[in-house]
C-alpha cells in the first residue's frame, strides 16, 4: 500500500508511525502463504526546508558574509542532520557552496567585492 494512503483516511497514521505488515508473494502459479507479521517500516517523509536565513550583517567583511537559519519545522520523521549551501550570482544557475554544514550558520568567505550573490540552504 502506498504511503498516501497510509497518512490518509481512513488510517491516518502521523509521520514517523511504525508499520506492522504481513507479505504475499503472486505469481503465474498463485499465491503464497502470507508471512508472519513483521516491523520495520516506519512512514518517512522529506524535512521541511529551513526558514529564516538571515545575514549576521555585524560579521560582514568585504570579502565575506556569515548568515544563519532555522532548522525546518518537521524534520520528516528523522532528525536533520546537516545542510547544503548554493548559491547563485542571478544567472538561475545554483552551483554547490558547502555540504555537510552540522549548524544552522555558515560563513561564506573568498566572495568578489562588487559582484551580487545569493544563497540558498
Amino acid at each position: 500500500m502506498p504511503i498516501a494512503q497510509l497518512v490518509a483516511w481512513p488510517y491516518s497514521l502521523p509521520w514517523g508511525s511504525s508499520v506492522y505488515a504481513k507479505v504475499v508473494a503472486y505469481n503465474g502459479n498463485g499465491d503464497s502463504l502470507t508471512s508472519e507479521p513483521g516491523n520495520g517500516a516506519q512512514i518517512l517523509t522529506y524535512a521541511d526546508v529551513p526558514t529564516g536565513l538571515t545575514e549576521t550583517v555585524a560579521a560582514r567583511t568585504a570579502t565575506s558574509i556569515t548568515f544563519t537559519w532555522t532548522a525546518p519545522a518537521t524534520n520528516g520523521g528523522t532528525p536533520v542532520i546537516d545542510y547544503d549551501i548554493f548559491f547563485d550570482q542571478a544567472l538561475l544557475t545554483w552551483t554547490p557552496r558547502a555540504s555537510r554544514i552540522t549548524t544552522t550558520s555558515y560563513t561564506a568567505d573568498q566572495l568578489t567585492p562588487g559582484l551580487k550573490y545569493r544563497f540558498r540552504v
